[in-house]
């Protein structure tokens, strides 16, 4: 029988010879299995017919089926197809069993034709990432080491994770991704809300409609196809530096994404935070060349920007270490106005402030927040 993930065909035999088997298993599966569930024309008409013949409360065998297939009786195999059925008849007991798996596989399949219907919609999306991209850096490029850096709540992990995701799915990169904060289980519930659009509160606590459970299924499946590779364990330097070479000899690696820089453990104890964080800063732009690899360390900043009438972040706000503005070749900000006004007209948006780059422009780009599905266009 062949099995795939859009069909099961074993299970749609099954359950039309557990329905010839027990006539009453159709009292148990009507309510959520239909018709057009069925994923082999034949199986879509016999199984149509069988349900016509138990609401009219007659029996369903092979001379009723053909009675009521009528003209249709060619298209759905003919007697000899039924007959095959009939004799080949299991037990009735696992009829809801199978119409479970036929109705996922429905479903999965419904979900694909949804996706093709939206392609123009999401070709447009992709464009329109591929344009922010651009804007922001001209694309990532190798052995740069990258700053993104805010105030808390300003979305930096979610933005870290965007990208990673965004280069992992849409540009088919390797990107290991380091978070010294959160569990592996928080950073995929928030990947699921992303790729899903779906959510994040909601995945939490299981609350999920059958239409959401769908884009769950459709999301984890794009990410465990991807070449994400999620590190919530590693808290030194030498143990991410470690994890990257492996990956790099083993699987190939294009993009280390680390959340925070500040947790990194160093080996070696300085005098100060200051001269620690110089340490890492550098071992990280040399990782980046040694490599030949992106390299975005996600930092947190000073308490300065809350003392000013405007909080946009500055380069002189850099938390701890002036080395970090000397080593990155790019520093990114992220600010959102709607934290600190009310009033603002910009309620949805998070500014990229790109303060420093050494291969290209500066300035501010504007991009789309979704906060309910930690989402960034």
């Amino acid at each position: 029988m062949e099995i795939s993930r859009f069909f099961n065909i074993e299970a749609e035999v099954n359950i039309l010879g557990a329905v010839f088997r027990d006539n009453n298993v159709l009292c148990s599966i009507t309510d959520f299995l239909r018709s057009d569930d069925f994923y082999n024309p034949r199986h879509k008409l016999i199984y149509y017919a069988a349900v016509k013949l138990y609401e009219e409360g007659k029996p369903i065998d092979v001379v009723s089926l053909c009675e009521k297939l009528g003209i249709s009786l060619v298209e759905a195999g003919g007697v000899s197809y039924l007959s095959e059925l009939y004799s080949s008849s299991l037990p009735s007991h696992k009829a809801s069993y199978y119409g479970e798996i036929i109705k996922e596989k429905a479903n999965i399949r419904r979900l694909m034709d949804l996706l093709e219907n939206e392609k123009e919609k999401v070709k447009s999306k992709d464009k329109s990432c591929d344009e922010i991209m651009d804007r922001m850096l001209g694309g990532f490029n190798r052995e740069e080491f990258i700053i993104l850096a805010a105030r808390p709540s300003m979305g930096k992990t979610a933005m870290a994770l965007n990208l990673a995701l965004n280069a992992a799915l849409r540009e088919k990169a390797k990107v290991a991704f380091f978070n010294l904060e959160m569990g592996k289980n928080q950073i995929i519930e928030r990947a699921l809300s992303i790729l899903g659009e779906i959510n994040c509160r909601d995945i939490k606590k299981g609350s999920l409609s059958d239409e959401d459970w769908i884009k769950v299924m459709k999301a984890s499946r794009s990410l465990s196809g991807s070449s994400l590779y999620i590190y919530d364990k590693v808290f030194s330097l030498r143990g991410s530096k470690n994890e990257c070479k492996r990956l790099k000899i083993q699987k190939g690696l294009d993009i280390v994404i680390i959340d925070y820089l500040q947790l990194i453990n160093s080996e070696e104890r300085a005098e100060n935070r200051n001269i620690d964080i110089s340490k890492i800063s550098r071992e990280l732009k040399l990782l980046a060349k040694e490599l030949d690899v992106t390299v975005i360390a996600l930092s947190q900043l000073s308490r300065a920007p809350e003392g000013r009438i405007n909080h946009r972040p500055m380069l002189s706000d850099l938390r701890e270490s002036g080395s970090l503005e000397q080593d990155a070749d790019v520093v990114m900000f992220l600010y959102r106005d709607a934290y600190y006004n009310r009033d603002t007209e910009d309620k949805d948006v998070i500014e990229n402030i790109i303060a420093k780059n050494r291969n290209g422009q500066v300035g501010i780009v504007k991009l789309k927040w979704f906060p309910q599905y930690q989402r960034v266009e």
